[in-house]
Parts: C-alpha cells; structure tokens; sequence
C-alpha cells in the first residue's frame, strides 16, 4: 500500500510503531554499552588479579608466542609486557633457539590436556611449571597458559619435614616411656615398641584393636571414665594396670591429651606411658614389711615399757660405769705415753703441710731425742728438713711424701746420714696413721755398721759382731751351710755354736720357713744384692737382712744373715690401732649413757615443769591476763626445750636402735633428716630385717649413717641423696651417694687432715674397728659416693 493510501490513522499507528523501535534500539544500544564497559571492567580486574599473582602468568599462542605475560614473569626477566609480546617463551627464559624437551606447554598443546612438571635451575632453584589448553567456545584449541611457580622453599620445607619426620619417629621409638594414638573409638592407630615392650604383643597384635581389651579388670571402670573424659576435653595424668601378654599385671601412669579437628569435634587421642610397675611391687612388699614392723613395734613397745621402769634404778649404776670407763680411757692414754716414750727405737710423729710439700714434728719420743743428740722442745714443731737438713739426699724425705700418699707402710733400709750436726747409720720404718700423721720407727744402726765394717778388717771383729746380744748373726756358703754363727743364734735355736756350725737352715726351721730362707739367699747370689724382708715365725715377728759377701773378683763368697726380733714394735703398732678403736667405742658407749640420762632425767623433769607451768592459774579464773599469757609464752619455750633435748638424747643414742633395729632406725633419721634439712634423702634397704646384729654393729653403721649425711649437707650442696643398706650371706653393705658438687678425692681428703676435719677420719675408724673396707668415689660436678663393706658379724649371747 502506498502511503498516499494510507489513512492518518495507520500513518500514525506507524510513526508510533518506528519510534518504538527506535526506543528499544536506543536501550539495546546502551545496554551494549553497558556490557562492554562491564567487560572492560573485569578485564582490568583480571589483569590487576593475574599482575598481583607471585606465580609467572603467561599467554601464548598456538607458536608458543607470547600473547600476554603479568608482572611476575615479566618482573623475572626484568622486561616490560610489550618487550614480551611477540617474542617466543624458550627465547625468553630457556635462552635457546628451540621448544625445551620438557616443555609442558608443548605437551599440553599436543595432548590437549594440562600438562605439569618440577624442575631445578643451574643456580639451584626448584619450578613447578604446568601448561594448559585454552579452548574457545567451541572446543576449538586457540591458544596456550603457562603458569610457573618457585618451589625452592617448598622443597626445602618438604625436606625439612621429612627430616623432621624421621627425627620425631626414631625419638619415638627410642623414648623410654610407651606411645600410644587412638581414633575416635579407641582403636590403637599407633603404639611405639617401648609399649609393645611393655605388654609383650607386637605392634601388628595391637593396632585397630579397641584399646580397652589390653586393660586389666581391675582398672576397667576406671579407663572407661577416663576415656568419657578426654571426649570432653578433661586432661589429667592417673595410674592404670594393664593385662601383659603373658598374664602379668603391669602398672603405669598415663599422661593422656584429647585430639580435635578445626571444629571441636573429637577425632582422637593421645598418650604417653610410664612403667611403676617394679615401683608399685615394692611399695606392695614395704606396705607388708611396715605392718610386719608395727606388730613388732607394738610388741616391743610393751616390752620397752616394761624395761623403762627399771631403768632408773639403773641410773645410778650406769654413772659409775661410766666413770669407770673414762679413768680406763685416761689409763690407757698413759700406757700408750709410757709406751711412746720407752720404746728401745726412736719414734717421730709427722704432720703433712702443703699437701705433702713438708712435714713438721708434733712428737718425738726419749730414744729418739738420746738418739740424735737434741732435745725434744728444739724439735717439735720445726720442719723435718730443718732438723735434718740432708734428709732429702739421704732419701727418707721421699718415702715420706710416698706413704702419706698411698698410705701404705714403706720401709727405708739402713743408709748412713750426715750433715753438720750427726754422722750416724739409720734404718727407718714409715707408716700413716688415721688421723694423717706420719710416723716413722728408727734404729740407730751406726755401730751395727761400724761392726760390719771392722768385721771386713779383722777376723776378731767378726766375732765380737756375730756374739751381738741382741741379733741373730749367720754367715752361710753358696750351699747354703752355716760357717759362723753368734751366741744369739745358738741361744735362739737352744743349741751351741759348735753343734750348728755345718748345718743348713732346713735342719733348725720348719720346711716353710727355710723354704723361704733358702729362696732369699738364693736371691742375693744371683743378684749380688742386699735383700730384707719381714714375716713371722712361732709367734715371734723378724726383720732379716740377707748380704752378699763379695771375693777380690767381686763374685759372692758367702752370705751374711743379720735377723732381728721385732715383736716388740709389731706389737706396739698393734696397741696403737685397737687404742683407737676403744676411744672409738667408748665414745659411743658414753653417747648412749648421755642420751639415756638426758631422755630419763632432764627431759622427764621439764616434762613435769611443763604440765605445772600448764596448770598454774587453772583454778585461778580472775587472774590477770597478761600474766597468763606470759605462763603460756613460758610452756611454749620449754615444750621447745624439751622437744630440743630429746631430738638431742635421740641423735647421741636412738632408743629404737635396740627396739626396732639398723634399718628402721636409719629410715627414721634418714626421714627426718630430710624434713629438717629440705633434702630428698631416698633409704632402701633388703636382707635387713631378720639379722640380729652385736650392738658394736648397729651403732657404728648408725654412726656412719648419720657422719655421710651430716658431710652433705655440710659441703656437697646436694639436692638428692640415695641412703642403701643391704646385707649379703657374710657381709653387710652400706652405700650413700649425693648427687652434690663433688670433689677431687686425694686433694680433698688431704685438705681435709690439714684442717682438722675429723668427719671421713672417723668414718674410716668406725669401719677399721669392724674389719670392714670404706672406699669413696668423687669427681667435681658429679657428686659422691661411698661404699662401705664390713664382714657380718651377729649378735653373740654368753
């Protein structure tokens, strides 16, 4: 229809129709414009995300040109994004003229799939490098992303924790204590061998099994409560007994921790195991040992009483003994003075200084001053080598710095000594005493040797020497048969000098004894050395000198044989060690008549003055109060003197040493030790409690009980000490260990003598007395022991 044919109104119906259209064209447009900027937009924000990105985004072409690459991989060549585009990748960063062989991107070009690889550079670094299709919308391939990401530090960490890991596992394994996980149904996830260990299954018997099966009845409820616990998130340790493979109950203490995931929600357990098993055994045997012992103490408690009612009648004996055993001990004193000073051989007591640098005289006896023509006052208290000046060339000052070192008794064979004041010969023996001291026993032998020498000269000399009252002379061939002998000889084997000419030493002594005669003699020959030695024969101790007689060629002729009779000074030694071991006793003795007559009198008596001191105005109500509580100042004053007096009686003599025995007596003062001193003092004992020890035995142990501890606490600076008495089928051992400062040995024991410390002096006197052996093992900063060992010896009645 044209539009002259057109009415208005479809004119007009057109128009509207056109501008219509016109309006949706507009908003398309403008919705296009919309979309557009929309696309813009995120395009900036994916790039602003791709340019924020720490991995390297590129784009590449189907070529392997690159397209488009973000800040990353271009900051990692130090090139700009346009520097990029168009240029190859294996330009770039393979710096080659070909596509790298491993090229993921290549291989995800070709396979249509993401493609990734780990790669290490030749400066070390380590690369995850993955390529993936990009495909437009109809699944055509269009072009090729490669992202590349650092991993060196990655690697490192995953290195790392493998490390980590097989460290944590072998620390596993090795710990002492047992592991255990379980999941959420306590089932065992993980046991360490130290568990396995301890129930005697295999890890492999153990895991996905539920953990309550290896849980002894007894413990059951237990486990199950604590098992509701950990659910809720409750953390404590608490002891549990196990079923072992085997049957056997085994007991430990869990420390057990809760497992949640990042929501709370319980995902398992943990916990770590320690065996109290020999613990809790020997807690069950001390719990039966200690009513053992309380039946035993009330039973004897009885019986104490009894005996507590006549112990006052028996006061006044006791005082009488013992003032009868301090005028012993005075006596005895004087006997060993008399003794010291009437000895036929000079005797000179020593104290080291300096650590054995010099010795000072502290006595010197009768013979030994008539001996070196000095008096005694000019004597003591002066260096030895000021007295004697070549002492040290003469070579006696060595064995004195030898003996107080070892402690072992030496000898110094007859030498002659000069200097300015005395020329004479001198034969010393040197030994060390308890306390320290040295003391050395000296002969003058100078006319002894002035004999020998005139008896080189002259026939007549000869005899005057072998007719010495007091010696035994014999002069032997190589056959060993007498050829002279003197009077003492012949006295001493009740024959004539003639009846012996021509016999052997086997036709006057037991086959032993010249045994040993013929072998020293045998000694000198070949030797064509002087030999001495000491032993005992038929009661009688002898100091017996062998000499070789020499010919013009200087070959052994015959054999001289000087034997001299050292009873005497054998005995005297031996006096002078059991006169220690009586102070010793005594004192022990005189401690327990102390305690008993401060626990029956003193102690009773402030008692009662206690109760009337409590009891003063109980009938008096209107007394003023200041003055009552003055009266209860004063009872609270004497119940502490009172308390004070019996600790004391109890540490002179503890009355359960009797009642109870060794070692509930020392468990009690190792206890209350520990109490006073803030100290951990650990007592074992085993074997102990059916012994029935002589009372000598039980107070010395006690004794050395109480020196070990008073001596830490003194100078070891000790945490912990470990007390250990124990008794074998013949001996009883007593071990006290400090894990103290420590000390070196000699030096300290050395410094100690220096001092005047009396402490370990004594503990070695109380073990002496018991025929026992003490050794002590110190080093610095790993603290001490000491190892007592003394033969058993029980109580004895008639």
């Amino acid at each position: 229809m044209k539009v002259k044919d057109k009415t208005r109104e479809q004119l007009t119906e057109e128009l509207d129709e056109l501008r219509r259209r016109v309006a949706e064209l507009e908003a398309i447009q403008a919705k296009h414009l919309a979309v557009e900027r929309v696309l813009q937009e995120t395009e900036e924000e994916k790039r602003a995300i791709l340019d924020s990105l720490v991995e390297h985004v590129v784009y590449h072409d189907l070529d392997l040109t690159v397209l488009w690459a973000n800040r990353a991989a271009c900051d990692s060549v130090s090139m700009t994004r346009e520097d990029l585009v168009g240029r190859h990748c294996y330009e770039i960063w393979g710096r080659g003229t070909k596509i790298c062989e491993d090229c993921p991107v290549q291989l995800a070009r070709q396979t249509g799939q993401p493609q990734a690889i780990e790669k290490t550079t030749p400066d070390g670094r380590s690369w995850y490098i993955q390529g993936s299709p990009v495909l437009d919308s109809n699944g055509h391939l269009m072009g090729m992303v490669e992202l590349t990401l650092d991993i060196s530090q990655r690697k490192r960490t995953e290195e790392e924790l493998r490390a980590s890991e097989y460290r944590h596992r072998h620390l596993v394994e090795a710990m002492n204590e047992g592991l255990g996980f379980a999941d959420r149904n306590y089932n065992f996830t993980f046991v360490n061998q130290k568990f396995c260990d301890m129930l005697g299954y295999s890890r492999d018997e153990m895991l996905g099994h539920q953990l309550i099966n290896f849980v002894h009845n007894e413990s059951k409820e237990i486990m199950k409560d604590q098992m509701a616990r950990r659910k809720k998130g409750e953390t404590e340790r608490f002891e549990i007994a196990w079923s072992a493979k085997d049957g056997r109950k085994i007991y430990t203490i869990l420390s057990p921790k809760g497992l949640f995931d990042g929501e709370g929600n319980f995902s398992g357990s943990l916990a770590v195991l320690t065996d109290i098993t020999a613990r809790r055994q020997l807690e069950e045997e001390l719990h039966k040992a200690q009513l053992k012992a309380k039946s035993k103490m009330e039973k004897l408690l009885a019986e104490r009483t009894a005996e507590l009612m006549k112990a006052n009648e028996q006061l006044q004996h006791e005082i009488a003994e013992r003032k009868r055993a301090e005028d012993a001990l005075r006596e005895s004193e004087i006997r060993y003075r008399s003794l010291f000073d009437h000895m036929g051989d000079g005797v000179a007591i020593y104290e080291a200084v300096n650590g054995g640098e010099d010795f000072i005289f502290v006595d010197f006896n009768k013979a030994g001053v008539r001996a070196d023509k000095i008096k005694k006052e000019a004597v003591v208290g002066k260096s030895v080598t000021d007295v004697f000046p070549r002492v040290k060339d003469f070579g006696l000052f060595e064995v004195f710095q030898r003996v107080w070192k070892t402690g072992r008794p030496a000898y110094h064979p007859i030498e002659k000594y000069k200097d300015e004041r005395i020329e004479e010969w001198r034969e010393n023996f040197v030994y060390k005493l308890p306390t320290g001291e040295l003391v050395a026993v000296f002969s003058d032998e100078t006319a002894r040797k002035q004999a020998e020498d005139s008896l080189r000269k002259s026939e007549a000399t000869v005899r005057a020497l072998l007719n010495a009252p007091n010696e035994l002379v014999m002069l032997l061939d190589r056959k060993g048969f007498f050829l002279e002998v003197n009077q003492a000889t012949a006295r001493r084997f009740n024959r004539s000098v003639d009846e012996i000419i021509g016999l052997t030493p086997s036709d006057l002594l037991e086959p032993e004894v010249a045994e040993r005669r013929k072998g020293a003699v045998d000694k000198v020959i070949e030797t064509a050395k002087p030999f001495q030695f000491e032993d005992e024969r038929l009661g009688s101790w002898w100091d017996t000198i062998v000499y070789p007689v020499l010919d013009s060629a200087g070959n052994v002729a015959r054999i001289a044989v000087v034997a001299r009779d050292i009873t005497e000074r054998k005995q005297t030694e031996e006096r002078i060690r059991r006169l220690s071991q009586e102070v010793i006793k005594a004192q022990d003795v005189e401690k327990q008549r102390l305690a008993a007559d401060l626990h029956d009198h003193l102690a009773q008596d402030l008692a009662c003055l206690k109760v009337a001191l409590d009891t003063l105005y109980a009938d008096q109500g209107d007394t003023e109060d200041e003055r009552r509580q003055k009266v209860t100042e004063l009872s609270r004053l004497l119940e502490h003197t009172l308390m004070a007096v019996r600790d004391k009686a109890y540490g002179l003599h503890p009355p359960s040493l009797k009642e109870f025995g060794l070692a509930y007596t020392v468990q009690q003062y190792c206890e209350e030790f520990a109490r006073k001193n803030s100290l951990e003092v650990d007592f074992f004992s085993v074997g102990m409690d059916d012994l029935e020890l002589d009372f000598d035995t039980e107070i010395a142990f006690y004794r050395l009980v109480q020196e070990g501890l008073t001596n830490i606490r003194k100078h070891a600076n000790a945490s912990q000490v470990n007390v250990r008495l124990s008794a074998s089928f013949s001996h009883i051992m007593l071990h006290i260990e400090d894990n103290g400062k420590g000390f070196e040995v000699n030096n300290r024991l050395a410094t100690a003598l220096n001092e005047r410390r009396m402490g370990i002096w004594s503990m070695e006197q109380r073990v002496a007395f018991l025929n026992g052996k003490m050794k002590i093992e110190s080093d610095p900063m790993y603290g001490t022991k000491i190892l007592i060992k003394v033969p058993h010896r029980e109580e004895t009645n008639g």
